[in-house]
Formats: structure tokens, C-alpha cells, sequence
């Protein structure tokens, strides 16, 4: 009777920390299934996860040749990135002209017999120069294209909530590195210190190339302050911020 009531005590925390998945970030997400969402507008509901408290640790664009290929492999990838929820939009990539080749009529009357499949259309080594032609035929719709972007859960102490830099933001600014601060919390340490938009160029003298950098210095600050260099239209300034609240 006593270990039935242990295994049930088992049972019970077992399925609390599974429904919790706020609470899982890094290698803990492998013990639950990612949550996948598709959203019309992928730049608005990025805004929301950040202010939520979730950071973009990575992006991708998949072909949709399938619904079920396409779940599949954005859940393998959240497992992989240690991504408890990942969001997507749908871009349609058009259409495209699908062709029929065939040799002129006339050339076609001259080439009978064995020399038919000498002349394959196939094989269009063997046809003599002038003597194909291509009609449109049908429109073949093209399989969508999927913007994903997978996020994990991030508690930043200076209240700072970043994103990737676009291959604009970089080409604009003349810089290879840094990540844009998106969203500063109300009431955190870098509330008017750092400004929505700033782009963090180094975080207590070090360079921080993306978000998984920016991330991995917040979680090993040490002490009282932390010295910002950033990049506000176009001047390089550097910002020192209290953390003591």
C-alpha cells in the first residue's frame, strides 16, 4: 500500500512538470512536445513573444511540401534548438509554367522510323539546332514556403529582450554583429538606459554576434553593473546600467 502511494506521488509531480512548459528551456524541452503555432502576421506575434518574456534563438524558411513532413521537421528542429514553443507564417511562392517540347511539325514528318529515337526530345544532344520547340502548356502551382522562428523562454535580468539583426540592419549600418534590443521592460534596469531599437554591440566588453551570445552573457553577469556599447542612430555610445533594484 505504502509504495502504491509512492508511485502515485510519482505519477502526480511527473504530469505537474509536464503541463509547466514555461518552465523548460535548454535540454528540458526534450521532455515535452514543442508547441508549434501558425500566425498571419510573424513580425506582430514575435513583438508578443518578447514581451512575454521568450527571445528568437533561431530562424529558418522551409519548403511546405507536406502539413505533416513540414510539423515533423519543426519539431525535430525546437528539440534540437532546446525550443519549447516555435511560430510560423505561410508564403505563397506563386506559380510557375510548365512547358511542352516538341520538334517542328515539318522536321518531325522527316525523321521517321529508327531514327525516332535518335531524334528523342529527351535527348536533346541528338536534336539538330533549330528544330525544337517549347509552347506553354499548363501553370503548375509551386509548394509554399514556411517562415519559422523558434523561441525559448529567457529571464533577463537587465530586462533587455532582443532580436536577430536583418541582412538590411546590417548592410544599412555598415556592421557584421550585434542583435536589435526589440523590447525593454517597464521597471528593469535598462529601462531609459537602453532604448527600443538600440542595436548591442558589446555587452561588458565583449562582442555579441546574435541572441544565443547575448543570452549566454546576461546568464553569467556578475556584480552591481554592466557596461553596454551600442549603436544609437549611427553613433557608438557606451551605456552602464545598474542592477541593483
Amino acid at each position: 500500500m505504502k509504495l502504491l502511494g509512492t508511485c502515485g506521488a510519482l505519477i502526480l509531480v511527473c504530469s505537474f512538470n509536464f503541463v509547466c512548459a514555461e518552465d523548460y528551456s535548454g535540454k528540458n524541452v526534450q521532455r515535452l512536445n514543442p508547441k508549434i503555432y501558425k500566425v498571419d502576421d510573424l513580425e506582430e506575434k514575435t513583438l508578443e513573444m518578447l514581451e512575454e518574456g521568450y527571445v528568437p534563438i533561431s530562424t529558418e524558411k522551409l519548403i511546405d511540401y507536406s502539413y505533416s513532413r513540414s510539423m515533423r521537421d519543426i519539431r525535430q528542429k525546437a528539440l534540437l534548438h532546446g525550443s519549447a514553443i516555435a511560430v510560423f507564417s505561410s508564403e505563397s511562392l506563386g506559380s510557375k509554367v510548365v512547358y511542352d517540347t516538341r520538334m517542328h511539325q515539318p522536321e518531325a514528318a522527316r525523321v521517321s522510323g529508327g531514327d525516332r529515337g535518335k531524334y528523342d526530345v529527351n535527348n536533346l544532344n541528338n536534336i539538330p539546332v533549330g528544330t525544337i520547340e517549347s509552347r506553354p502548356a499548363r501553370y503548375q502551382s509551386l509548394s509554399d514556403q514556411l517562415n519559422v522562428v523558434y523561441f525559448y523562454k529567457f529571464n533577463s535580468i537587465t530586462g533587455i529582450y532582443p532580436t536577430e539583426l536583418s541582412q538590411r540592419d546590417k548592410i544599412y549600418n555598415s556592421i557584421q554583429s550585434g542583435v536589435i534590443a526589440k523590447v525593454v521592460k517597464l521597471g528593469s534596469p535598462a529601462e531609459n538606459m537602453i532604448m527600443s531599437q538600440d542595436i548591442i554591440l558589446k555587452m561588458n566588453d565583449e562582442n555579441i554576434n546574435d541572441v544565443s551570445a547575448f543570452v549566454e552573457s546576461s546568464n553569467y553577469l556578475r556584480g552591481n553593473t554592466v557596461k553596454f556599447e551600442i549603436l544609437r542612430k549611427g553613433q557608438k555610445i557606451p551605456v552602464e546600467i545598474s542592477l541593483k533594484q
